[in-house]
C-alpha cells in the first residue's frame, strides 16, 4: 500500500495499475480521526463490495482533530485496505477522476444530500 498524495497526478493511474484490469474498485473517504468499530464495519463492508478497496483520508482541515499523516497511518494498518492516500480535494472530484465501480458511505449519510451521487451517476457507478 502506498502513501501518495492526490496532488500527484499519477495517483489514479497507480490505483488502476495496482487494481488490475477488470477489477471492481471500491472507494471510501473520510476523516478517520480515530479509527473505531464503526469505521471498521464500514470498511469491511466496502471491501466485500468489490475487488480493490481504496480509501481517501481527508487532508488537514477544520473538522480534523489528528494530523493527516497519523490518520493515514491508522487507516493503512487495516489489512483489508488495498490502497490508502491523503485526499486533497472534495471526494466527488476525485470520484470523477477514478470512476470507481462503487462508492461506500456510512448509513448516517442516507438522509442527506450526497455530492458523490451526481459524480457516480455521471459514469454509471453506484453509491
Amino acid at each position: 500500500m502506498n502513501n501518495v498524495a492526490l496532488r500527484n497526478p499519477d495517483v489514479v493511474t497507480e490505483i488502476q495499475m495496482q487494481a488490475g484490469l477488470g477489477k471492481r474498485i471500491v472507494f471510501v473517504s473520510g476523516n478517520f480521526n480515530t479509527v473505531h468499530p464503526g469505521h471498521l464495519r464500514l470498511l469491511r463492508f466496502a471491501s466485500e463490495c468489490g475487488d480493490f478497496l481504496v480509501v481517501g483520508v481527508n487532508d488537514n482541515h477544520a473538522d480534523t482533530l489528528v494530523d493527516e499523516t497519523l490518520r493515514l497511518d491508522g487507516v493503512k494498518s487495516i489489512g483489508f485496505i488495498d490502497y490508502a492516500f491523503i485526499l486533497h480535494m472534495p471526494p466527488e472530484i476525485f470520484i470523477r477522476q477514478l470512476m470507481p465501480s462503487i462508492v461506500v458511505k456510512g448509513k448516517e449519510h442516507e438522509a442527506y444530500f450526497n455530492p458523490e451521487q451526481e459524480a457516480v451517476d455521471g459514469y454509471g457507478g453506484k453509491l
